[in-house]
C-alpha cells in the first residue's frame, strides 16, 4: 500500500513538473513576442518620421528583453552557488 501511494505520488510530481515546464515554455514565447512587437513598433515609428517615439519604443522594449534575460542568467548563477 505504502509503495503503490509512493508510486502515484511520483507519478502526480513528474506531470507537475512537465506542466511548470510547459507553462514557463510559453511563458517565454509570449514574452518574446510582446518585445518582438515593441520592437517591430519602434521601427515602425522611425520609418514614420516619428523619432522620438519611436526611438523611446525601440529601447525600451529592447531594454526589457534585454534586462529580463540578463536577470534570470544572474538568477540561475546564484541559485548553483
Amino acid at each position: 500500500m505504502a509503495e503503490k501511494e509512493q508510486s502515484h505520488r511520483h507519478s502526480f510530481e513528474i506531470k507537475e513538473l512537465k506542466y511548470r515546464a510547459y507553462l514557463t515554455g510559453i511563458g517565454e514565447v509570449f514574452a518574446f513576442l510582446i518585445g518582438l512587437a515593441g520592437i517591430i513598433g519602434g521601427v515602425y515609428l522611425l520609418y514614420s518620421d516619428k523619432d522620438l517615439a519611436g526611438f523611446s519604443v525601440f529601447l525600451l522594449s529592447l531594454g526589457s528583453l534585454v534586462g529580463a534575460y540578463l536577470y534570470r542568467r544572474k538568477k540561475v548563477k546564484n541559485k548553483d552557488n
